[in-house]
């Protein structure tokens, strides 16, 4: 919670400055903070005793809307701003904050019956959008999502929340960033430079070692029994989490379609006997169905080919190796007369 000091409070404190007395010394003799009095200075200097008072200090949307625009469309920084207008650096914060999540200044605007300009209209006023400064519209802005929800920082951790300010900040001002995800700046740096350490590297470390040996076959299952005979006190569910923050799965053997499911119908002769050689094109014929896989999808190729020069007459894909494939596969090699007479068409026999 903001804590306010009085007009008196200041002007001690410039007081002790103009004696020579240290920011540090000061702050510890008021019960200040060192920055609070450095601003105090800096403040007194550009306005003197005004603007050190917090009374009838009112801020009009003119106002509002032109400081906002100098921190996101000329890219000066809040510290500064504040301290040439002579009003509140959090305030201002607060202001460039609203504009950022609503996506226009009209949002400034004073309110009247709890109810702003924008509300009022039913949200249908063409507002002054801020252009240039990387503000989104309504709804679209990842500021409220990523680093303003406390729940998100209960479940992320202060860790995670700092970085995605790092993030943010190459494209909005620190300040402000920090003001929408009440963090305070030493927080920041101090999360930055000190990152968690991870609490589960070792059974990461184990669970990686046992994949390898595996040569990537092992599934949660089979890797959590491989780790409690190990010593690992661990459940199942943990070790499938701990292999997705990894990005690793169990690689599994895609099994080969067969259309052969026994003896079917009558069983013609094999007349080839394993003579694949032929004189002419369209007297020996072979066909067969494969299975293949485009995008993670099974399609199955019936086709038909002539052993004469290995080209392929006919062919036909589908999504169900049915007979309805194979009947049209074969109007199709009819349609293009890829039969002679004595031709000889041979299969697996497969049911077919």
């Amino acid at each position: 919670m903001t804590r306010y000091h009085d007009l008196k409070t200041k002007i001690e404190s410039i007081r002790l400055r103009k004696e020579g007395r240290r920011s540090t010394d000061i702050g510890r003799m008021l019960g200040v903070s060192v920055s609070q009095i450095d601003r105090w200075q800096n403040l007194y200097e550009a306005h003197g005793e005004r603007g050190l008072s917090n009374k009838n200090r009112v801020v009009t949307y003119e106002k509002k809307r032109a400081l906002a625009r100098k921190v996101l469309e000329k890219g000066l920084s809040c510290e500064q701003v504040s301290l040439k207008a002579g009003c509140g650096r959090s305030s201002l914060c607060h202001w460039v904050a609203l504009v950022l999540e609503s996506g226009n200044y009209e949002v400034l605007k004073p309110k009247r019956n709890g109810k702003n300009e924008e509300n009022r209209s039913g949200r249908r006023g063409t507002g002054e959008t801020s252009r240039g400064s990387g503000v989104s519209p309504r709804g679209e802005h990842p500021f409220k999502k990523n680093i303003r929800n406390d729940a998100s920082e209960e479940k992320r951790g202060r860790v995670e929340k700092a970085r995605e300010i790092a993030r943010l900040s190459k494209e909005h001002p620190l300040s402000v960033l920090l003001h929408m995800a009440n963090m305070p700046r030493s927080t920041y740096y101090y999360r930055l430079s000190r990152p968690v350490a991870d609490k589960r590297m070792a059974e990461k470390r184990a669970i990686m070692e046992i994949y390898e040996r595996s040569r990537r076959t092992y599934g949660y299952r089979r890797i959590t029994m491989a780790m409690r005979s190990l010593g690992y006190n661990i459940n199942h569910k943990t070790v499938r989490k701990l292999m997705v923050s990894i990005g690793i799965r169990a690689v599994q053997k895609r099994k080969k379609y067969r259309s052969y499911r026994g003896t079917v119908g009558k069983v013609a002769e094999n007349i080839l006997s394993r003579d694949f050689k032929a004189d002419a094109p369209g007297l020996k014929l072979a066909t067969d169905i494969s299975q293949i896989n485009v995008a993670e999808k099974k399609l199955y190729i019936s086709a038909m080919i002539d052993m004469f020069n290995g080209e392929v007459v006919a062919y036909r894909i589908s999504e169900s190796p049915n007979l309805k494939l194979v009947m049209s596969m074969m109007r199709r090699a009819l349609r293009k007369n890829v039969f002679r007479t004595g031709c000889i068409m041979h299969s697996d026999q497969g049911w077919h």
